[in-house]
């Protein structure tokens, strides 16, 4: 049987074998799934419709994070014998795909998918950064934006005006950047790289996708790649893992546009940190609107979790999950710590939760979130 390659198990969900109920689906068809029940083993119970009303409900397994009563829209990609339905985001009130990705063709979705197969842990981008920093400084000169290629900002000094300059300045908005300056969109994902957008307000340094655009342009350059050799290093794995990186930012791009929220890498000089995503939210609420920053992180030695940060009619709510019941723990125990920290920031702090989370999937935002045009 021949899966489709985009059908990873972290963006997937098996159907078990039939419980006696019978539905036709074709490969390539888009269904929608309503979550019944989910099992303490991740197990769930899901009913299917088709786009012409017929329903059954069926076992499944996956490693998506999904709760009772969410909706999800599905394509069917697997066999006859063992059915994999690739996850494409949560669906509307309405039953449909999540707005800004209905109307999106296909291939461009796949293309969100393999990029975020391919995009670079925390580790990863590391070692780009390393490269980086050993490169001639008459190649580094040549580079407008070069010190943000060199490092990330470190926890100590992670402030407010420092994550915003690590968002604004990641690269995920650098094509509304180009719109707004030149007053037309550009011609494609990279066109526009000679062009020199206005980049005020995007915290020092510059934009990171323009100075890997640069980068690039200049390792071509027979001089300058002489000059990394003479140095002792290797203009051929300096470009690589400048496009290695590019890839990277440009699979966010693509998952913030398709599924209509500002959803970015956040890299950070933390040697713990094996991988971490952010992901930017509001929804409407009985009086008013709430804001939240969801963080997704891989840490040595806890592992997996989640952090919900949400602030709503004044106040701060948050919540912790990590995968790991020893990580759950040690965080319960610290969570009087978490409180006063806020409150020494003056924050108001009004509830913190810390539970266990079965799944913590990179790669896989929200469907309702901040609406934005990339």
């Amino acid at each position: 049987m021949k899966i489709d390659p985009v059908a990873r198990p972290e963006n997937s969900l098996t159907v078990l074998p039939s419980s006696g109920q019978r539905i036709r689906l074709a490969a390539g068809e888009v269904v929608r799934g309503e979550v019944l029940s989910v099992r303490e083993d991740g197990l769930l119970s899901l009913r299917v419709t088709t786009e012409s009303g017929r329903s059954a409900v069926f076992g499944a397994r996956t490693d998506i994070p999904l709760d009772p009563g969410e909706s999800v829209v599905l394509k069917v990609v697997g066999g006859e014998r063992e059915i994999a339905l690739r996850f494409l985001g949560m669906a509307g009130e309405e039953g449909t795909a999540p707005e800004g990705s209905s109307g999106l063709p296909e291939a461009y979705r796949e293309l969100a998918s393999e990029l975020a197969a391919s995009r670079l842990p925390a580790a990863g981008v590391r070692q780009a950064e390393a490269t980086f920093r050993i490169l001639p400084d008459a190649v580094k000169e040549a580079v407008p934006g070069f010190p943000t290629l060199e490092g990330s900002p470190g926890m100590e000094s992670l402030d407010g005006a420092a994550l915003r300059g690590a968002v604004e300045g990641s690269g995920v908005l650098f094509e509304t950047k180009l719109k707004l300056s030149a007053g037309e969109p550009p011609a494609g994902n990279r066109a526009g790289a000679a062009q020199s957008p206005d980049t005020k307000g995007t915290g020092p340094g510059g934009d990171r996708k323009e100075a890997l655009l640069r980068l690039g342009e200049v390792l071509r350059d027979r001089n300058a790649a002489a000059l990394v050799r003479a140095a002792g290093g290797s203009p051929g794995e300096a470009a690589v893992r400048a496009e290695g990186l590019l890839s990277t930012i440009e699979s966010y791009q693509l998952a913030s546009s398709a599924h209509g929220v500002l959803y970015a890498p956040l890299p950070l000089d933390w040697e713990e940190l094996v991988d971490g995503e952010l992901l930017f939210r509001k929804r409407a609420r009985g009086k008013g609107e709430s804001y939240t920053c969801e963080i997704h992180l891989d840490l040595r030695p806890l592992g997996k979790m989640s952090v919900s940060v949400t602030m709503y009619d004044g106040a701060f709510f948050l919540s912790l999950s990590p995968e790991s019941e020893t990580a759950r723990s040690l965080i319960s125990s610290r969570s009087d710590e978490v409180g006063k920290r806020f409150r020494e920031a003056g924050l108001p702090l009004k509830a913190v939760s810390v539970h266990r989370k079965r799944s913590v999937t990179f790669g896989v935002p929200s469907g309702d979130g901040v609406d934005l045009e990339v």
